[in-house]
């Protein structure tokens, strides 16, 4: 969870664009992230839900390039 100005919660998400380059309509392709945390030590682990969604997108980027 994060929280942003006002303390309001949003779900974390990570984008890629589309077409990076443009000034407006990049075509963002977004999804969400879950977290994992290990209560014996602390350590954290971070995964995209959706990551062949984001590939799909990147791959279009690098062909727009």
């Amino acid at each position: 969870m994060d929280y942003g100005e006002g303390n309001v919660k949003n779900t974390l998400t990570v984008a890629v664009y589309k077409k990076p380059s443009a000034l407006i309509f990049k075509g963002e392709v977004n999804s969400t992230m879950s977290g994992y945390v290990c209560g014996s030590c602390g350590f954290v682990e971070m995964y995209v839900d959706e990551p062949f969604k984001l590939l799909n997108a990147d791959s279009v980027s690098r062909r727009n390039a």
